[in-house]
């Protein structure tokens, strides 16, 4: 099944298939599914240069030869009339536009390979699943956009290795708005806002809801306590995407913070902040330490 999803700002494998070889470690799987992961890489990496070889490689090793001609022509039609649409917002593909994020296997039967097209202010994951019924592994589905979006965030985990700039540029605009210096603490995170047209107006949003929140906070959990922000830790999927969770500790209980950045063009850009209820709560479970009991 294809699956092509309206975008947000994601047969055995050949070895005769004219694409260009592409060096792919393949060292963490066995021998017949490092030949899908094989097909899967250049397919992405054809699809990212625009290079129609893509699509032969795409219809070469689609599961059922039957229809593999139509299932490739629905594809590359498809692709090219919703990717029109995602650059309105997302701005023009990187250079280096392909990235593999990872693989989720679910026993020894099916694998989804886990990719990301790379744009100016976003990306677009793409899942390529393979499944094998018997002996050889099979293409069988393709999924991008915001159905690859749960695919793309179960490969977010804990880190330390993040830009120190990025910590030290959150942690003196929180050490500011500790010492409540609200309307100047987010003044160096406006120059790291993807789309600089607009940081102005997010930060003012973002500031007024602040503002407006403060007295439900501090009925809830009490005020802040000095010094009373703690960096929880950090989260990444592949190269491209970091987040940290600070907590900002009150009275009574925590209220998180969340700052996600995205490495488009060799710059780190931040695309999200949020704040309480609007951290989601699988990012904030993650950063719990389990301490099993007896």
């Amino acid at each position: 099944m294809i699956v092509l999803a309206c975008l947000s700002a994601c047969h055995g494998a050949g070895t005769n298939d004219s694409s260009p070889k592409t060096i792919v470690e393949t060292s963490g799987f066995s021998k017949d599914l490092a030949q899908a992961r094989i097909a899967a890489d250049r397919f992405m990496q054809a699809l990212s240069r625009n290079d129609k070889a893509a699509y032969e490689v795409f219809r070469r090793n689609w599961y059922r030869s039957g229809e593999a001609v139509r299932m490739t022509e629905d594809l590359e039609r498809q692709w090219k009339t919703q990717e029109a649409v995602f650059r309105l917002n997302a701005g023009e593909r990187e250079k280096d536009a392909c990235e593999f994020l990872g693989a989720r296997k679910i026993g020894e039967s099916l694998v989804r390979f886990v990719y990301i097209l790379k744009y100016e202010f976003a990306v677009c994951p793409w899942v390529l699943t393979f499944y094998r019924p018997v002996d050889e592994w099979q293409w069988v589905g393709v999924t991008l956009g915001d159905a690859a979006q749960d695919d793309m965030a179960s490969l977010e985990t804990r880190t330390t290795d993040y830009p120190k700039r990025l910590r030290e540029t959150l942690d003196k605009a929180l050490g500011t708005l500790d010492r409540g210096g609200l309307a100047v603490a987010f003044s160096d995170l406006e120059d790291l806002w993807g789309r600089p047209e607009e940081a102005a107006s997010v930060f003012v949003r973002f500031e007024q809801q602040l503002r407006g929140g403060q007295p439900l906070l501090e009925h809830d959990i009490g005020r802040r306590l000095p010094g009373g922000f703690e960096l929880a830790g950090a989260s990444s999927v592949g190269k491209s995407f970091v987040r940290f969770v600070y907590l900002e500790k009150r009275e009574r209980g925590i209220c998180p913070w969340g700052f996600q950045f995205y490495k488009a063009r060799d710059t780190w850009h931040l695309i999200g902040l949020a704040m309480g209820k609007d951290v989601p709560g699988e990012v904030l479970s993650s950063h719990f330490v389990v301490e099993p009991g007896p």
